[in-house]
């Protein structure tokens, strides 16, 4: 029985040193689906998060505005509630 992964986040902060992490969350591709709407997100600091899972989602890095920046990755039959 395979579980279901909601609510994963994974957050960077690389306060001294420019960092750049391939993906914050590594499975194995067959499990990619079990996910749902796993997220990483930019606190401060420097460094990148080039995605959220494996090689899906988008990069997370500072965008100039001080602030906290997101990246999520949706399956196509998954929705986001605003």
């Amino acid at each position: 029985n395979m579980g279901t992964g909601k609510g994963v986040a994974v957050y960077h902060y690389f306060r001294d040193n420019t960092v750049a992490v391939d993906t914050g969350i590594r499975v194995p591709e067959a499990l990619v689906a079990s996910f749902v709407n796993p997220i990483s997100v930019f606190l401060n600091g420097h460094g990148t998060m080039n995605h959220v899972i494996n090689e899906h989602g988008g990069a997370t890095a500072s965008d100039g505005s001080g602030g906290a920046v997101l990246a999520r990755f949706c399956t196509s039959t998954d929705s986001w509630i605003v």
